[in-house]
């Protein structure tokens, strides 16, 4: 890991933006460079004034790695503000962006190096100062990503809760529908114990016409034995 040895801010609020630490080098690319247009002097309105050439220009922006005061950078591309007066500093882009000198370079997050100055410091210096604001992988950068962490397990907690919640809905639901076949089953309980009972009613009333008929029947007999008699006697 080299050695802090410069530090990079922003060139209108002098704002500390990062270190060198930061940087992310990208070597010399095999893509082509921007084309850029060269006039011939002396011809006008010509299609040979407008020629195209492939030159090979500098960085003309710094490539860092994703740092906390970026804010929002989760989208797939964007832009890249001053944390502290906003000014436009640069943009990022996950698919990746060509540098001016031709390389291709991914993850994007680009500053322009129009926008921020350049301090060299020396390591021995940068330890007395302390620099707090430079939001390095330490520091800063370290109370950011625990309150990052801290929402990330805020988040873990609420995910789980719905989880929980959903598993509660889901019980009482089945506890609902439970009930609603216990009820059916009371219901048809119900049904049969009534028919039982018309079915013994029914049993009753035929047992009591049976023994009406009986009893008529006995009495006819009796009737009859009685006439016999009679008419027996009075011959």
């Amino acid at each position: 890991m080299s050695k802090i040895n410069s530090t990079y801010h922003c060139r209108k609020c002098r704002q500390a933006l990062f270190t060198n630490q930061s940087l992310v080098p990208h070597g010399e690319g095999k893509s082509k460079p921007f084309m850029k247009k060269k006039k011939i002097k002396g011809k006008k309105n010509s299609k040979s004034n407008k020629k195209r050439s492939y030159k090979q220009n500098n960085c003309s922006s710094y490539f860092l790695e994703k740092h906390a005061w970026m804010g929002d950078v989760e989208k797939l591309k964007g832009i890249i503000n001053c944390p502290k007066c906003k000014t436009k500093l640069g943009s990022f882009n996950w698919s990746g962006r060509q540098c001016s000198c031709g390389v291709w370079v991914t993850p994007c997050f680009q500053i322009a190096q129009s926008k921020v100055d350049q301090k060299i410091i020396k390591f021995d210096q940068y330890l007395q100062q302390k620099i707090r604001s430079v939001p390095t992988n330490s520091g800063n950068s370290i109370q950011n990503n625990k309150s990052m962490e801290m929402k990330e397990k805020e988040k873990e907690k609420e995910k789980e809760q719905e989880k929980e919640n959903l598993k509660g809905q889901e019980q009482e639901q089945e506890q609902e529908k439970e009930k609603e076949k216990e009820k059916e089953k009371e219901k048809e309980q119900e049904k049969e114990n009534l028919k039982e009972k018309e079915d013994e009613n029914e049993k009753k009333n035929e047992k009591e016409k049976n023994e009406e008929y009986i009893k008529e029947k006995e009495n006819l007999k009796e009737q009859k034995q009685k006439q016999e008699i009679q008419s027996n006697e009075n011959d």
